[in-house]
């Protein structure tokens, strides 16, 4: 099947969107991630 350039183009550039919004995504569960796990050590560490 022979897709026209224009359609190939957007379809590049929706990939391109999505790979961007999975990758702010990452990014974002990553922060989270390290700044709980630094509030729970320190709440570890009072605790004791």
């Amino acid at each position: 099947m022979f897709l026209p350039k224009t359609d190939w183009y957007a379809a590049r550039q929706k990939k391109d969107e999505l790979l961007t919004d999975v990758k702010t995504m990452v990014s974002c569960y990553h922060k989270t991630w390290v700044f709980v796990n630094r509030f729970w050590r320190l709440l570890i560490k009072d605790d004791k």
